[in-house]
């Protein structure tokens, strides 16, 4: 009887490996003398890239290293996602903005290593294939 427990067991492991992709994500370009968080979020097309609590997962690390790495377990049904990060220097999980009250003051970063223009880059520009986000992902941070 704990022959056939202990082989369910790992057949059930064994599937909830396959029900998952892994994503890895490594933030570079960090600028450590700001102190603070590094959050990086990952996203379908709703609630990208300003509506943090609509991400499917996120993660925050201290911003103590040049280079930080981060893994996810993407359900294997999301075929596309987009990567947000920023450096939360006051660690307030908001991105402060400058006097202006818009434009961001603390570093981003976005998934295709996309730039801010005027306002975010979009969901579709941002976006990575199942395929491409197999591979590891390597995102600058973008200071202004």
């Amino acid at each position: 009887m704990k022959k056939i427990l202990y082989y369910g067991v790992m057949i059930m492991l064994s599937t909830i490996g396959l029900m998952s992709t892994e994503l890895n994500v490594t933030v570079d370009k960090i600028d450590t003398t700001r102190g603070g968080d590094i959050r990086v979020y990952v996203f379908k097309e709703k609630g990208f890239p300003k509506v943090h609590k609509e991400a499917l997962m996120f993660e925050v690390k201290v911003a103590n290293k040049e280079e930080l790495s981060f893994t996810f377990e993407v359900p294997d049904d999301v075929e596309e996602l987009a990567i947000k990060l920023f450096h939360d220097e006051n660690s307030d999980g908001n991105v402060t903005k400058n006097w202006t009250g818009f434009i961001p003051k603390e570093g981003l970063g976005f998934s295709n290593n996309q730039e801010m223009n005027f306002g975010p880059p979009s969901y579709k520009d941002c976006k990575l294939s199942k395929e491409q986000f197999k591979n590891k992902q390597t995102i600058s941070v973008i200071y202004p």
